[in-house]
């Protein structure tokens, strides 16, 4: 399991106000020194613990972690190169710009099937998509969702007047509040 001792030269170790250390093997097989317990019990604790980790560990587990930290870096990327499936341009992300985001790849990809429509770009679609959806009584937060804005905020700032009646239905309830408190 492991030990622990006092690295001083006293008479009485026991009672002494040096901290005490414990020695064991960690889960590559390396010989460890953890040092700073104050008793025999705070040491024996640590152990305890290390060794309920190492039982808790499968053995082929606790096995393949052995084997890895006897290998350097290179040794071990010799042994997984090999073991990978055939990687293609699709799976490194070669065949396209990686740093373009994958919804804005898709998005991009059916903006190339639309018909061509003069002075209509992307952007125009996706306002004319969030227009319709409002226009047609579509929740803004489903809306400002399905746009990727960071906020409901955005979107409403941007098509609070395509919200039915949403300007005429405010000025009838702050007209009837007032009504009332007058």
């Amino acid at each position: 399991m492991g030990s622990f001792f006092k690295d001083c030269g006293c008479a009485r170790p026991t009672r002494c106000p040096h901290p005490y250390t414990i020695r064991f093997r960690n889960g590559l097989g390396k010989q460890v020194e953890e040092g700073g317990f104050g008793t025999q019990d705070d040491a024996i604790d640590r152990l305890t613990q290390i060794y309920a980790e190492k039982k808790r560990t499968a053995p082929s587990v606790a096995e393949a972690r052995r084997e890895l930290g006897q290998k350097s870096v290179a040794e071990y990327a010799k042994q997984w190169l090999p073991r990978q499936r055939r990687m293609t341009a699709y799976s490194t992300g070669e065949h396209v710009n990686s740093t373009e985001p994958m919804e804005r790849r898709r998005v991009r990809a059916l903006f190339e099937k639309l018909p061509v429509v003069d002075g209509m770009g992307m952007y125009g679609f996706r306002h004319y998509f969030a227009s319709n959806a409002l226009g047609s009584g579509i929740p803004i937060t489903d809306v400002a969702e399905w746009m990727g804005h960071k906020s409901i905020e955005e979107t409403y700032r941007t098509y609070r007047h395509l919200m039915p009646g949403s300007i005429t239905k405010a000025a009838r309830i702050l007209n009837a509040g007032l009504r009332d408190a007058v």
